[in-house]
């Protein structure tokens, strides 16, 4: 890639009423907000769940939610990923039979 796309340009984000100033390529930002909006309306669902809550602890609270969404979509890729090669194996077995059926005639 080119070298300037690559720069790092600094961006804010807003979570849970807190602003970070970060520094990322420009081609990133619209991933880092992406992010920074799971977070912000994760750490929401939890405190609007919770009667007190510490901002430390709703952080880690809203991070393994998230940790958990993340896993679950790993296993459902890998599981996909498997079924996929499953069905290329009984493709290529079946098509295997069917061409020494038709040598065979």
């Amino acid at each position: 890639m080119n070298e300037s796309v690559n720069n790092p340009v600094a961006i804010e984000i807003q979570i849970y009423g807190q602003t970070f100033k970060l520094r990322a390529p420009a081609h990133e930002h619209d991933r880092i907000r992406k992010a920074a909006k799971i977070v912000d309306d994760t750490m929401r669902e939890v405190k609007s769940a919770q009667t007190t809550i510490d901002s430390c602890r709703l952080a880690i609270q809203s991070a393994f939610l998230i940790a958990l969404d993340l896993l679950t979509l790993k296993d459902d890729i890998h599981a996909e990923a498997g079924l996929t090669e499953e069905v290329k194996r009984r493709v290529d077995n079946l098509t295997k039979k069917i061409e020494e059926f038709l040598s065979s005639q």
